[in-house]
């Protein structure tokens, strides 16, 4: 089993969570549905005031047993202290799942992601340590554990960590090789994490892994990202002069400079067009974020000083983009639209009898069905089917 949750326990609380919001937007008018889904849920998942509280109390309770955990082992930090942290990783995240997971059965409540990313890190810390002339290996020893208790624990965060780390393994890779792969880490990136994308799109319509969608998303949303910077022109010249220590003279650029204008400018474009006709919500706000980076990108080395022609283009230029948008999302598609969703004129006792048909375990009619005919004057009234 890969995810240390049980699916129908996870599933029991999505439901719980989609009645409270349905009961506060005044779908759901009696009591009795959020009862009986709060009594079949047993995952302990608080509001989000709460978790923040759990996380600040988890955090410094944590931080005084690591503390007293390294007094009592402190001859170890001298002799083999990379083994000390990940073999007290290990031991926490074995702690973590006994007690809090199974035990308590928290589920995301502040003090599961608390204990998590501090015992995540402490392994962390320890392959470093370990491979410390090797930043590719660590790097992507790093990502692999990340990607592994991504996948255990269901968290977007560790996805997150283990695609950066990924990254941070490809570059140190190829800046160790020299030569003319140094020229080549922002193609090389951004293949990696286009297949990435990919591999985000094909998982996403696969049947049977909706219980994996939010990592699913973050996947997609982390490789976008990525694959953007990669090329984009500020990354690069910047990265350039600091890592590989390119010295440019005024009048001069760096290699391949107009194939990172062009990408800086048509990348946010292409994310935009794409969302907008696939009606994909993380491709419209990628897009956006890539758009506002390009804007700052070209702020920086073109600027010279016309404000009033500056906004007027750019002003033109978002506008356009709007009415475009505007008349693209008329309808809404994928849950992506303009309109506005107004709940009171919704059906609410059709929500609520859905949400009590879950509860009870779905309709039942007997022997009898449960529709039947409408020849002339509506369902049942020919008492045919």
């Amino acid at each position: 089993m890969i995810s240390a949750y049980n699916i129908t326990d996870v599933k029991s609380l999505s439901r719980l969570e989609t009645a409270k919001t349905l009961k506060k937007e005044g779908f759901i008018g009696a009591d009795q549905p959020l009862i009986d889904l709060e009594q079949e849920s047993v995952l302990y998942h608080p509001g989000w005031v709460m978790r923040v509280l759990l996380f600040i109390v988890g955090l410094v309770a944590i931080s005084g047993l690591l503390g007293l955990w390294v007094v009592l082992f402190e001859d170890l930090l001298d002799q083999a202290w990379e083994f000390f942290l990940i073999g007290s990783g290990v031991l926490g995240l074995v702690l973590h799942e006994m007690v809090l997971v199974r035990g308590l059965k928290h589920y995301k409540s502040g003090l599961t992601e608390v204990s998590l990313y501090n015992f995540i890190s402490l392994i962390g810390m320890g392959m470093a340590g370990l491979l410390d002339h090797y930043a590719a290996a660590a790097a992507l020893a790093i990502a692999v554990v990340c990607a592994a208790a991504s996948l255990r624990y269901r968290d977007g965060l560790l996805a997150a960590a283990a695609l950066l780390a990924l990254e941070a393994a490809l570059f140190n890779m190829l800046f160790d090789a020299g030569g003319a792969a140094q020229v080549f880490i922002s193609f090389a990136s951004m293949g990696l994490f286009g297949l990435v994308y990919a591999l985000a799109q094909y998982l996403d319509k696969r049947d049977g892994l909706m219980d994996w969608q939010p990592l699913i998303d973050v996947m997609e949303a982390i490789s976008m990202g990525l694959v953007y910077l990669s090329v984009n022109y500020l990354v690069v010249r910047e990265l350039s002069v600091s890592m590989l220590n390119l010295d440019i003279q005024p009048g001069e650029d760096i290699a391949l400079a107009a194939v990172f204008y062009g990408l800086t400018i048509l990348l946010p474009l292409v994310f935009l067009v794409h969302g907008l006709f696939r009606r994909n919500r993380i491709s419209l706000w990628v897009g956006m974020g890539c758009a506002a980076a390009s804007v700052y990108t070209f702020y920086m080395y073109f600027w010279v000083g016309y404000g009033e022609i500056t906004l007027t283009v750019s002003g033109a230029a978002v506008l356009l983009l709007a009415v475009y948008a505007l008349n693209r999302l008329k309808t809404p598609v994928k849950g992506v639209t303009r309109q506005l969703l107004i709940t009171a004129n919704l059906d609410v006792m059709t929500i609520e009898g859905i949400v009590i048909s879950q509860t009870a375990g779905g309709l039942s009619s007997g022997d009898q069905p449960l529709f039947k005919g409408g020849d002339f004057g509506g369902g049942g009234a020919s008492g045919q089917y």
